[in-house]
């Protein structure tokens, strides 16, 4: 019968396996019983019987014993061909005349190693299948039926994170758990934007404000800049009058200049003409020279060759065979004195061959004189008698053997108890002296707990100091720490390239001789500016790149005598700014009012001596942060349109003037940018060194004090345990002494029954002598009846005599002649070899003399051949003196065209020092007019840069100066005639007419210097006024901007606010709905819990366990418990409270199985299935747990996994699995144990 379903349960009725695992081809197994136990050897398919159970309710595969879905497969041939599956069949609660709803559930694994699940044999997905098995009560996410084998401790030692996972999983709060934390996070969010919201609208209505001021101030503004650029205007047109008028005068010295230079170039070149003529008779003298030197050093190769290939060969063949002849004849004398050597030898060998002859010759006719030897029949009838002995003695012989066994046997048994005996004996001496220290232990144990408690209380304090003292010195280091991260960081930035160092210093020497030489020297660009934050640091190397190593220098005269210096010295470049000469003009004060951008002359401190210097490297340059800043400022910026700047953002990139952008590799310029740090790298690092002495000093301190508070721990952890040791000894004292007591009267009657023993054993031993003496002379007595008549034949007494007589001397002599033999066959043999060498010796040495001979020869014939060679070189020899003769008056030609050549050279070099001369004039006047049309191009430039209208004249073509502008810019380093300059100045067609008549006289230095100093002193006033209002020209526009920002950013925050309120309602009704279902199941579990556990620890035949342990739970957060821990703790009986890691394995399985049975009774599955749960439990404790199943098996079927007989013996009914010998696959077994009901009982 299937289990009963009177109570209105479902209840699984049985299980059909087809090609699982070990269950080959088609297996019903069932029906299952309200508390069946399922059986079976190790190894027979038990444990595949759960994960087939496991595997139908769609466990997955990495959770079972298996890396994938293909393991489940049958490996047997007969399981092969036919596809795997599991169907389980459920039955519900009988609906009367025993009807019932069942339902089938299949899984299969398909051909593509998939799964397919059918509910009733219709196929459907994996959700529907699972909701199913949900709606039954089967759920498979938390495993709430299935128990897996080794996994019952686990579930006792889990985490209380882990439990609280497991009571979510069972509760159901765990599927609002990922809708909880959305709605956690969008709350945040919503809370987030609704402050950032507000905040805005503070900011958007203080700008309001501001910019209501800012129009009034920008009206005002605008007036003084045209008044401004008015004085700019007239301040060009003056400089650039006098720069046309001086361009002019030094057009003319040019003219005479470029005449006399053409002049004395066409005397320098009929100079050159005649020295080219000598220059080229020279070279055909060196050609026949090189052609005569070039026969000279072959004939020297050739005497060479002849030297090193053939004298030297030849040489070198005539002494190798000479030295063989040496060697073979010292061979021959060696081969001579070895065959004396072995003649002498082989004589001995054959004396010594004869004497080992004589000896056995000697020793056979002995042996042949003794009348004692066994011949011929004699010994035939030794070796007949003496096997008939053996047989007729073998009975006696092993009698003897026997007895001599016994002997010895009773010996080892004897010593082995005299041993025993003493061992006891030493045992009880050694315990009772035992007992009597122990009186004197508790007497010093009361002292020492005194002595232990003052020294804990001493410790105590001390430990307490020190952990002060070392928390303040952990707060001194931790400071020190990051002050010295600091230093190294601001050193590791102030770095740079070494290679770059090197030359920096050398430009410093250099700079420093210039200065002792020539005064006026300020120093260079970098020394005397430096960069105000190090953010800038990269983009003001960018902004001053050709610059930055310029000199600046008080007056240009200063400077050109500089040049002329280091031209002198052949010294590198360097570039001079002139303070007297050099144009340049203030920054446009517009661009300070650029929002997000910043002047690059305001990013450096400076001298104001330097000033003018500064305004040039610098000019109308601007910083921003990043590239995309400098693109909206350079393209799309209204605030800059009507200005041309050049715009550097802080990482490198640069937008110049025209709108060309340039960006890559900086790390050339990231190393000049360092170098404005190098001067504080020396103080930097001295700050470092000290840091780390004290951060040393400190460590040594704080190591100081751990040690001492290490010691103070251990002194004090060391005193607890003494003092719990010694309370621990007195309470033990009394039954360690009792214990003892018991001990040595158990030894005592050990001593009362090793004495008989003893005495039994020597007597046992004295028999055994007396039947050894009489065996023994049972066998002889055969013996001598054996060889009677044979001993009277031969003469002897008796066999022993003969035996140990005569025939061991016949067997000595044997053994004699045996060695002689062996002997005398090795000295032949020694002989036969020495012979054999001797005649290999003989032949040797006839083949030296042969050998000698024909090296003899071949001496001769090479003594030839190098006469012939001696010859050969000589005639070289001589052919080389003549052509030596013919080079030496070669020689002579040579030299003689040199000395003219010289002459005329010295006439050239003078030409050439006057043309050099005229040239550096002509080059001075060109450079005096270059620098001024620079200096003009740059206030074209300046004037670009600053926006300053040049007012020009119409032309007869119609065309402006604007036309022209380019025409003038004439690159560095472009040379021009007087009379190109000349036109270029001519064709110019600035309008100076605005220009005060006073002002277009000529001027001194002095005269230009006043007028230019009132005017950018007019400048200068307006401009320091113009800084002090900062006024903002978009104002207007901005202030309507803000006004339509303010009414968005309000309707912005009211729908913020209301997005916040609405999401906090929502998280707030999620989390209590969450924390219904969680306490629910949580209360459920915690008010059963002890309960369960009392009825699986009590035991009614022990008093101190009839009422059993205590179990219970704890949250860890009351307001929230599923967002913190569970703690599970249980007392088993008759213990006190402690961990549950320190249990022992069957109290952490009660208390497993505990919690197991309380979470299922909350959503009580309607069977549960246990895989050798019993693994830990003693038979006492299986007996507790059957008792429990078996009074709870009509509330929820149980079906066990066992080998205990505990459990078959209370099951309902029994599954048997057992391995097929043939077919190695599992079998089954049901056994329905109902009927037997009463018998059981």
């Amino acid at each position: 019968m299937p289990a009963r379903d009177d109570d209105g349960r479902g209840c699984l009725y049985k299980l059909v396996v087809q090609n699982f695992k070990s269950y080959a081809g088609y297996l019903e197994i069932g029906p299952f019983k309200d508390f069946t136990c399922v059986i079976g050897p190790n190894g027979s398919g038990k444990s595949n019987l759960m994960d087939a159970i496991s595997f139908v309710v769609g466990v997955t595969a990495t959770t079972l014993r298996g890396s994938r879905i293909a393991d489940f497969r049958s490996n047997l041939s007969t399981a092969s061909a036919s596809p795997t599956s599991v169907s389980l069949f459920y039955r519900g609660p009988e609906k009367g005349s025993g009807k019932f709803d069942e339902i089938q559930f299949t899984r299969t694994i398909t051909s593509r190693d998939t799964s397919e699940y059918k509910i009733d044999n219709k196929k459907v997905d994996e959700k529907e299948y699972q909701r199913r098995l949900k709606s039954i009560g089967l759920l498979v996410k938390s495993r709430n039926f299935l128990v897996f084998q080794n996994e019952v401790e686990a579930v006792a030692q889990k985490t209380p994170k882990q439990l609280t996972e497991l009571l979510e999983r069972i509760s159901g709060s765990e599927d609002l758990k990922q809708q909880y934390e959305e709605l956690m996070e969008q709350k945040s969010a919503a809370s987030q934007t609704a402050v950032a919201v507000y905040k805005r609208s503070l900011l958007v209505s203080n700008e309001k404000k501001q910019c209501k001021e800012q129009v009034k101030e920008a009206n005002t503004y605008e007036k003084m800049l045209n008044d401004l650029n008015d004085l700019k205007t007239h301040h060009v047109l003056f400089d650039l009058y006098q720069i046309e008028k001086q361009i002019e005068s030094h057009a003319t010295e040019a003219e005479t200049l470029g005449e006399k230079l053409e002049e004395c170039s066409k005397n320098c070149k009929a100079v050159s003409n005649a020295a080219d003529k000598k220059s080229k008779k020279k070279a055909e003298k060196q050609k026949e020279w090189s052609v005569i030197d070039k026969k000279v050093d072959d004939l020297e190769k050739k005497v060479k060759s002849i030297q090193r290939q053939d004298l030297l060969k030849l040489s070198t063949e005539i002494s190798s065979r000479k030295a063989d002849i040496t060697k073979n004849s010292e061979e021959m004398k060696n081969s001579k004195e070895k065959l004396q050597e072995m003649t002498q030898k082989l004589k001995s060998e054959e004396k010594e061959r004869d004497d080992l002859e004589a000896a056995l010759k000697e020793i056979e006719s002995k042996s042949k004189k003794r009348g004692i030897d066994l011949v011929g029949e004699q010994v035939s009838e030794y070796n007949q008698l003496k096997s008939k002995a053996f047989q007729m003695s073998h009975k006696a012989k092993t009698a003897l053997e026997r007895t001599e066994r016994a002997d010895q046997e009773a010996k080892r048994q004897l010593e082995t108890l005299e041993v025993s005996m003493k061992r006891c004996q030493q045992r009880i001496d050694h315990l009772s002296s035992k007992i009597k220290d122990e009186s004197a232990v508790n007497s010093k144990n009361l002292n020492k707990l005194q002595g232990l408690n003052e020294e804990k209380h001493k410790c105590s304090s001390e430990l307490t100091d020190v952990t002060a003292k070392l928390k303040d010195e952990y707060a001194r280091k931790k400071v020190l720490v990051n002050e010295n991260r600091e230093l190294q960081e601001k050193i590791r930035e102030a770095s740079f390239d070494h290679h770059q160092n090197q030359r920096d210093e050398q430009f410093k020497i250099r700079l420093e001789h210039l200065s002792s030489s020539f005064p006026g020297i300020r120093g260079r660009v970098m020394d005397l500016c430096k960069v105000r934050q190090r953010q800038h640091e990269l983009a003001m190397a960018i902004t001053m790149e050709g610059n930055m190593d310029a000199v600046v220098i008080d007056k240009e005269e200063t400077a050109r005598r500089c040049i002329e210096h280091l031209k002198e010295q052949k010294a590198p470049a360097m570039t001079f700014l002139p303070l007297d000469t050099l144009t340049a003009k203030p920054p446009d004060e517009r661009l300070r009012m650029i929002q997000g951008a910043k002047l690059a002359l305001d990013c450096i401190e400076y001298e104001k001596s330097v000033e003018k210097a500064m305004w040039y490297v610098t000019g109308n340059t601007v910083l921003v942060p990043t590239l995309q800043d400098a693109k909206n400022l350079a393209y799309q910026s209204q605030s800059v349109g009507s200005l041309r700047c050049k715009v550097v953002s802080h990482d490198g990139a640069l937008i110049s003037k025209s709108g060309t952008m340039t960006g890559g590799d900086n790390s050339h310029l990231q190393s000049k940018a360092q170098r404005w740090q190098a001067n504080e790298l020396d103080k930097l690092r001295e700050k470092l060194e000290k840091c780390s002495r004290e951060q040393e000093s400190v460590s040594k301190t704080i190591e100081v004090l751990e040690r001492a508070k290490f010691g103070l721990e251990k002194k004090l952890s060391e005193n607890s345990a003494e003092l719990t040791a010694a309370q621990r000894l007195k309470e033990i004292h009394d039954i360690d002494q009792k214990n003892l007591e018991k001990e040595v009267n158990i030894h005592k009657k050990q001593l009362e029954t090793l004495a008989p023993n003893i005495q039994h054993m020597k007597r046992e031993i004295d028999s055994q002598r007396k039947t050894l003496e009489e065996d023994r002379a049972a066998l002889d007595k055969i013996h001598d009846m054996v060889y009677r008549d044979f001993c009277k034949k031969m003469g002897i007494k008796s066999i022993a005599e003969f035996e140990g007589g005569s025939l061991k001397e016949q067997r000595e002599v044997q053994s004699r002649i045996n060695d002689l033999t062996q002997q005398k066959a090795k000295v032949e043999g020694v002989i036969a070899k020495s012979k054999s060498n001797y005649s290999a010796y003989v032949k040797l040495l006839e083949d030296k003399k042969q050998e000698t001979k024909k090296l003899e020869e071949e001496i001769a014939s090479l003594k030839s051949k190098e006469e012939s060679s001696k010859k050969k070189m000589k005639e070289a020899m001589d052919a080389k003196e003549e052509e030596l003769r013919k080079q030496k008056a070669i020689k002579e030609e040579i030299d003689e065209i040199e000395k003219e050549y010289k002459e005329i050279t010295k006439v050239l070099k003078k030409a050439n020092e006057d043309r050099e001369e005229i040239s550096r004039q002509l080059e001075k006047a060109e450079a005096q007019m270059q620098r001024l049309r620079d200096k003009r191009n740059g206030v074209f430039e300046q004037c670009k840069m600053d926006e300053i209208e040049i007012p020009t004249r119409k032309k007869k073509d119609g065309s402006t100066d604007d036309d022209e502008e380019d025409n003038m810019d004439i690159e560095a380093g472009h040379s021009q005639t007087a009379k190109e300059i000349r036109q270029e100045v001519l064709q110019s067609r600035i309008d100076f007419s605005k220009l005060p008549r006073e002002h277009k006289r000529d001027l001194g230095e002095k005269d230009q210097e006043k007028i230019r100093s009132d005017l950018e002193e007019k400048q200068k006033k307006i401009n320091e006024t113009l800084q002090t209002m900062n006024p903002n020209m978009k104002a207007h526009e901005q202030l309507k901007e803000i006004e339509e920002r303010y009414e968005a950013v309000q309707q912005e925050l009211s729908s913020a606010k209301q997005n916040s309120q609405d999401l906090t309602k929502q998280f707030e009704d999620v989390k209590q709905k969450r924390c219904e279902l969680f306490n629910k199941c949580f209360d459920h579990v915690k008010g059963c819990i002890d309960e369960i556990y009392k009825e699986l620890t009590c035991d009614p035949t022990k008093v101190e366990q009839s009422v059993g342990g205590s179990a219970y739970l704890t949250l860890n957060n009351q307001e929230e418990p599923y967002m913190d821990g569970i703690k599970y703790d249980t007392i088993p009986p008759g213990k006190r409270f402690m961990d549950m890691t320190h249990l022992s394995g069957g109290e952490k399985t009660v208390a497993a199985l505990a919690l197991l049975f309380a979470i299922n009774s909350y959503c009580p599955a309607p069977f549960i299935v246990l895989d050798e749960v019993d693994a830990a439990l003693d038979a006492r404790n299986v007996a507790k747990v059957t008792r429990y199943i078996q009074s709870r098996r009509h509330e929820q079927q149980c079906v066990i996994i066992s080998l205990k007989e505990r459990f078959y013996e209370k099951a309902d009914g029994l599954v048997g699995i057992c391995r097929d010998i043939t077919g190695g696959h599992s079998n089954v077994f049901t056994l329905d144990l109902s009927m037997y009901e009463d018998g059981i009982q």
